[in-house]
């Protein structure tokens, strides 16, 4: 009787491609190998191996082809929630060399668009509770972002990012959201918070094609009349011409009457 080459004293009843005599077709069930991959770190004899390029590949088709029961998937889902889950109360942020790692590998990764389908059809419905916010916001305090990365955002900032994320403000004053309204009723095409990358400078009310910026100046809001004059003397460089109302709403007839001064001056000068 052949006993298993793989050292577990077991009948050897298989052979495999390399001429090895062991105990069963696949290696996982050996007792022998059992014991040493569960080995931790270094100590485990696959510490460091990488599949090969033709090994990925069939291991890719092969789990392409698979096709799992319904009753295979919900088993598998009901032991991945909760306390089923290996990483169940374990801390979920990652080391900083695991970041880098996780990072490395995303470089230059594309992502299909049925994968991205299939992120938000996972995504959608998800009610987080009071308690995973509560959770999510205990988790954030404390934590501190490095010079680099603080860099990084200030230098994106400067860079047209404030003007950028000044467009998606969905809390301007009501004035600024009536005036804004009526401009919209004499121009379909007035822009609010409109961003001015060239300065990282956003202007509330916009009208791009004849370069028209109307603004309304609360006397709250509007109490440094410097830093105002200085912004609007930037803008008019760039060739804005601006309408002021302060503390005020025109009617409809003045703000059509102002707004069609400005462009009839800015045909005549452009003639």
């Amino acid at each position: 009787m052949n006993l298993c080459e793989n050292g577990c004293g077991l009948e050897a009843t298989y052979k495999q491609k390399n001429g090895k005599f062991v105990c069963n077709s696949d290696h996982r069930k050996c007792p022998s190998n059992r014991v040493k991959y569960s080995l931790p770190g270094k100590m485990n004899p696959m510490y460091g191996k990488k599949h090969s390029e033709e090994t990925k590949k069939i291991i890719g088709k092969k789990s392409s082809e698979k096709v799992y029961s319904q009753e295979t998937i919900e088993k598998f889902r009901s032991r991945m929630m909760g306390s089923g889950n290996p990483m169940y109360g374990k801390s979920r942020s990652h080391s900083f060399e695991s970041r880098q790692k996780i990072s490395e590998s995303n470089k230059g990764k594309i992502i299909s668009n049925e994968t991205r389908i299939a992120l938000s059809r996972s995504l959608k419905g998800r009610i987080f509770t009071k308690e995973w916010r509560f959770k999510l916001s205990e988790a954030k305090k404390g934590r501190k972002l490095s010079e680099t990365t603080k860099e990084k955002n200030r230098i994106r900032m400067l860079n047209g990012g404030a003007a950028y994320l000044n467009k998606f403000i969905k809390n301007p004053s009501k004035p600024q959201v009536k005036l804004y309204e009526l401009v919209l009723s004499i121009y379909s095409t007035a822009i609010l918070n409109f961003p001015e990358e060239r300065l990282n400078k956003s202007i509330d009310i916009a009208i791009p094609e004849f370069m028209i910026a109307i603004e309304y100046d609360g006397s709250y809001w509007h109490q440094d009349k410097d830093y105002d004059s200085k912004r609007q003397s930037e803008l008019e460089k760039l060739g804005w011409k601006f309408i002021r109302f302060c503390d005020y709403i025109p009617k409809k007839e003045e703000l059509e009457k102002s707004i069609n001064e400005n462009v009839e001056c800015r045909s005549e000068t452009s003639m």
